[in-house]
This record gives structure tokens, sequence and C-alpha cells, in this order.
């Protein structure tokens, strides 16, 4: 059994609960675990994708880099769907693919 989006649940009860304590504390806390998660997220990404793929396959000639794979797509291909992995973690403000930033960002508005 799946359980609803709890960040949806935040955006369908903001318009009647705006002022309400309860909602403003809960929405603080919900948006802090989701900026410590972005940390994690961007830190692996970082410290993992970053160092040893990005820049270990930047010093490989181009003509190498197509026979690269990681047991799947193509090294490009790799990198392109971890970028997106990357920017979905982090509600990045991204026009390639569909992300949550308008949503945080309207949340966030609310305890301001």
């Amino acid at each position: 059994m799946r359980r609803g989006s709890l960040e949806d649940e935040f955006l369908e009860l903001r318009g009647q609960h705006i002022s309400a304590s309860w909602f403003l504390k809960n929405l603080a806390m919900y948006l802090e675990v989701c900026e410590m998660y972005g940390e994690t997220a961007e830190q692996h990404h970082d410290q993992l994708v970053t160092k040893f793929i990005e820049k270990l396959a930047a010093n490989i000639k181009e003509e190498r880099r197509v026979n690269i794979t990681s047991s799947g797509p193509p090294l490009d291909a790799l990198l392109r769907a971890l970028g997106q992995l990357h920017d979905l973690r982090l509600a990045a403000d991204s026009s390639d693919i569909s992300v949550r930033f308008a949503d945080i960002k309207s949340l966030d508005e609310c305890l301001h």
C-alpha cells in the first residue's frame, strides 16, 4: 500500500490552515528535512558521481569513452540520468524534467 505525498497534503491544507500554528510548525520541520535531504544528496553527488565518474571520464579520450558502460547505459547516458536524479533529489529549478521546485518554493513562502 502506498502512502500519499506529505508535500501534496501540505499544499492542499495551506489554504485553510496557513495561519494555524500547528500547520506552520509542521511545515517548517518538513521543509527542514527536505533541505537536509537535499544537502545529503548534493554531497553524495559531489563526492561520488563528480569525483569518481565525471572527473575520471573527462580524462579519457572521446573515442574510448564510447565503449565505456556502467553495466548498462553508455557513460554519457549514465551521467545524464545521474544529473536528473540529482535535480529531482534537490528539487532544483530545472526545465529538463518535472521537479517539485515550485511547490517547495510555494510552501517556503508560507513561512515568510
